[in-house]
């Protein structure tokens, strides 16, 4: 969710569960049912929150620096970092919940503020650089992962539908 902030969609699959374990175990009484689903649904996103909690952990355990201040990418990383972060970079402060909390918090606002810079799909525009999800399942064009912009030139990763994995994927 952090890097596709548009993925917190997947949340609307407590609601359907909620309503598969309603028909499932003919749960008919509200009580019931609220108690069921706030159990399932604070389970699950313990899960992923927990998960998320641990990947930021071990990248802050194995990475202690940022890139060089002098260059684009440091100096953009800087820019965003929190004075906790730049602390902890700076070894001012020592490894805690309250840092990991923090560089949580700057890479979420990091990636918000990077995706407001893309540039909108349209369709009608000649020569247009972006793709529609629906063309990527059929490989009419590549889908544009991600851009950066530097000194009037931008640079693009893009990724070729793969028409076994994408069926398969969709399968699963």
């Amino acid at each position: 969710m952090l890097v596709k902030v548009n993925s917190v969609i997947l949340f609307a699959m407590f609601p359907i569960l909620l309503r598969k374990d309603r028909k499932r175990l003919k749960l008919f009484r509200i009580k019931t049912l609220i108690d069921v689903y706030i159990t399932k649904a604070g389970i699950s996103a313990s899960g992923v929150f927990i998960t998320l909690f641990a990947v930021f952990f071990a990248h802050l355990s194995l990475g202690h620096h940022l890139p060089d201040r002098a260059t684009p990418a440091g100096e953009k990383t800087w820019t965003n970092a929190s004075e906790v972060y730049k602390d902890y970079l700076d070894q001012k402060r020592a490894l805690s919940v309250n840092v990991v909390a923090y560089v949580i918090r700057d890479y979420y606002n990091f990636m918000n503020r990077d995706h407001r810079g893309v540039p909108k799909f349209d369709p009608c525009k000649a020569g247009e650089n972006g793709s529609h999800p629906s063309s990527w399942l059929l490989n009419k064009k590549t889908i544009n992962y991600r851009w950066d912009s530097a000194d009037g030139l931008t640079r693009y990763v893009q990724l070729v539908g793969n028409q076994v994995n994408w069926p398969l994927g969709l399968l699963g």
